[in-house]
């Protein structure tokens, strides 16, 4: 029984301090490549580290310049290339092309074009979910994690009230219900920062995507 006892003891403690290395390890940001160092000025949001990117911490250098003088066109960083025109536009037209294939309205030498009439029409809607799907899931789960959040304080604040009303209650219970609203709080702000810079984001290049394929016609 105490072999079993120190056993489970120590493969805790292991993977404790597994999560607590990742955890450091998350606040690394990444290395550049070499193709960054040929940008004229890369934004460091690219390589910024988990921590840095959930609060926005690569934007300190601008910040401060920001808030020393009025900001110019050269203090600002590159476009990141993934919402780079070329990058989007090549991402949106590949899964049109796929659509219109689908659709048949692509003239096929061997069909007549009594054939190709009576397939449907290429969805754009489809082509855009194909294209950004994940980014728009992504956006929408934080948005699922923002309104359940919403939720959370009330129910706290009204455990919080319960925990005034009965003297009986441990005083660390109170801590307990303050902090947690606390953290709560701050979550809530982080997760609808990130699900606005997602859902922005998802537009610019949903927007570019179609100005891009329009002029290309």
């Amino acid at each position: 029984h105490g072999f079993i006892e120190k056993f489970y003891f120590f493969t805790f403690s292991l993977e404790y301090f597994v999560y607590l290395l990742l955890l450091m390890l998350s606040f690394i940001p990444e290395p550049k490549s070499s193709d960054d160092y040929l940008k004229h000025k890369p934004s460091p949001e690219e390589s910024a580290s988990f921590f840095s990117s959930v609060t926005w911490w690569w934007l300190k250098s601008l910040m401060w310049k920001g808030s020393r003088r009025v900001l110019s066109h050269d203090d600002l960083y590159d476009i990141n290339y993934e919402d780079k025109s070329e990058v989007t536009s090549i991402r949106f037209q590949k899964e049109w092309d796929k659509e219109v294939k689908r659709s048949g309205l692509v003239f096929v030498q061997g069909q007549s074009n009594k054939q190709s009439q009576k397939r449907r029409e290429p969805s754009l809607v489809l082509a855009l979910f194909r294209a950004y799907g994940l980014d728009i899931i992504t956006g929408g789960f934080y948005k699922l994690c923002y309104d359940i959040l919403i939720f959370v304080n009330p129910l706290i604040l009204r455990l919080m009230i319960a925990y005034i009303h009965d003297k009986k209650e441990q005083a660390w219970n109170g801590y307990f219900y303050a902090v947690t609203m606390f953290f709560v709080a701050l979550l809530l702000s982080l997760v609808y920062q990130q699900y606005f810079n997602s859902t922005s984001t998802t537009g610019m290049r949903i927007r570019t995507s179609l100005i891009c394929a329009i002029y290309k016609k």
